[in-house]
């Protein structure tokens, strides 16, 4: 009986080794491939610690919160619900993460006490022509402070008064169409689309005179092309040069969450000697200022021919014109996360989180101009 008993306790053992070893492999293994969407109903809030933006994640297209965690990118702290409040004015990033598979960005603003918020919402559309025959379609994007939004905003006919159920416009009418997005109280630019006759055919986008990588140099602005229109007649030029320098001396909140220029500017208001990259900047002459967070994801994704990774032999077509090389480095942006840290873009791989973006470190600056 004994020996029966010791053959059920020697199975029981191999049952439970067994039981664990594939327990430990379904632990290592990797979360399988879904996709992970994160929203908020706001982007903008007062930073007075009473007003809530909350969050929404949906996994495969379905609304959940089980299996979900939302950090902040700056240094993955872990928000306690699915919402968020601050007292401390600035710019707050989040991801959801779903097992380890992250979501899309999304970007609070928290502007200071009775302070009007500056929201610079950008309405653009891939085509500025269609055809009239119901399939041709113009696709939108809508940007709030230079960041790509997916949800929170809406955007209408200005004819008609009617809001697009998607961000995708097709018609089977002739005519001239214009469209602005509207992101809560604020309003965007206006984009007209043409939608031509079935048969008459829109004109081709004309081949430009410039396209990235090209060498600008007109009117002593020099510098190289990162980013073209549609028309490739304008874009964005990055300086010859670059310098390691410090975002600012001081830990104050500027409210750098716009355009590069107003960013450079709000800066600079503050004093020169303070902010020593934006100083740099426009000591480069008229129009030149210090890139926000967009302009320079733009900038990285030229460089490595859209892949975010630094290929040295593709990288070297840019640096071949340059004075100074660009780097498999840090660079600031003009953009602010809080009254410590500011954004920084990195030009290494497709990660763009830095740990620790102090304002006092030195990181890589390049200058920006339009053309």
């Amino acid at each position: 009986m004994s020996r029966i008993l010791k053959s059920f306790a020697l199975i029981a053992v191999v049952l439970a080794f067994v039981a664990c070893e594939e327990k430990e492999s379904l632990q290592d293994s990797p979360t399988p491939e879904v996709k992970i969407e994160l929203s908020s109903d706001k982007l903008t809030i007062v930073a007075d610690g009473s007003d809530v933006a909350n969050f929404t994640v949906e996994v495969d297209g379905v609304e959940t919160n089980e299996g979900c965690k939302i950090v902040h990118t700056s240094n993955y702290a872990e928000l306690e619900t699915f919402s968020f409040s601050t007292t401390t004015p600035g710019s707050y990033t989040f991801v959801a993460l779903y097992g380890n598979a992250p979501s899309n960005e999304v970007t609070i603003v928290a502007t200071p006490v009775g302070e009007e918020p500056q929201v610079d919402v950008e309405l653009s559309a891939d085509v500025s022509e269609i055809v009239a025959d119901g399939e041709s379609c113009a696709t939108f994007t809508v940007k709030v402070d230079g960041v790509d939004v997916e949800s929170g905003y809406t955007i209408q006919n200005i004819e008609s008064g009617e809001m697009l159920s998607e961000p995708k416009f097709v018609t089977e009418v002739a005519g001239t169409y214009t469209f602005k997005a509207l992101f809560g109280d604020y309003e965007s630019n206006i984009v007209t689309i043409t939608a031509k006759e079935v048969g008459e055919e829109p004109e081709p986008t004309p081949g430009g005179k410039y396209k990235p990588g090209d060498l600008y140099d007109v009117d002593g602005v020099k510098g190289v092309v990162f980013y073209v229109d549609e028309s490739g007649e304008s874009g964005l030029i990055m300086s010859m040069d670059q310098a390691s320098l410090a975002w600012s001396t001081e830990n104050v909140w500027v409210g750098c969450v716009s355009r590069g220029e107003y960013n450079t500017e709000d800066m600079l208001k503050l004093g020169e000697d303070k902010y020593p990259a934006a100083k740099w900047c426009v000591d480069h002459g008229e129009g030149w200022y210090m890139p926000n967070s967009d302009e320079m994801h733009k900038m990285w994704s030229a460089v490595s021919n859209g892949k975010y990774v630094f290929d040295a032999e593709f990288v070297k077509l840019y640096n071949d014109k340059l004075d100074d090389p660009i780097l498999e480095d840090y660079y600031w942006s003009s953009n602010e996360i809080d009254e410590n840290n500011a954004e920084v873009v990195v030009f290494i791989d497709e990660s763009v989180i830095c740990l620790e973006p102090f304002k006092y470190k030195l990181f890589n600056v390049r200058a920006v101009h339009r053309f």
